[in-house]
C-alpha cells in the first residue's frame, strides 16, 4: 500500500483542477488500497444541503463509508459547504 500511495502522490503533485482531472483522481485514490471504485462510490449522488436545505450533489458517495467534494486547490474549503 505504500508503494501505490507514494505513486498516487507522485502522479498527481501539482494537480489542482477541480473538474478536469476529478474522476480520474478519486479512481486512482481508491485504488491505493486496493479497491474499485465502481465497486463501493458513486459519482455525482444528489443531496439535501444540511446549512441550505437546497439540492446539490455530492462528487463522491461511499455508503456507510465517507462523502467528499472535490475543489479546487485554491478554493476555499467553505465552497464546499455552500457558505
Amino acid at each position: 500500500m505504500r508503494t501505490r500511495a507514494r505513486k498516487f502522490v507522485s502522479d498527481w503533485q501539482g494537480e489542482g483542477r477541480e473538474n478536469a482531472e476529478a474522476y480520474a483522481w478519486w479512481n486512482d485514490f481508491f485504488g491505493i488500497f486496493g479497491m474499485e471504485r465502481r465497486q463501493i462510490a458513486a459519482f455525482e449522488r444528489w443531496a439535501t444541503r444540511a446549512l441550505t436545505g437546497n439540492k446539490g450533489r455530492i462528487d463522491v458517495f461511499m455508503p456507510r463509508g465517507m462523502f467528499a467534494e472535490h475543489k479546487s486547490l485554491d478554493k476555499h474549503e467553505g465552497a464546499a459547504v455552500g457558505r
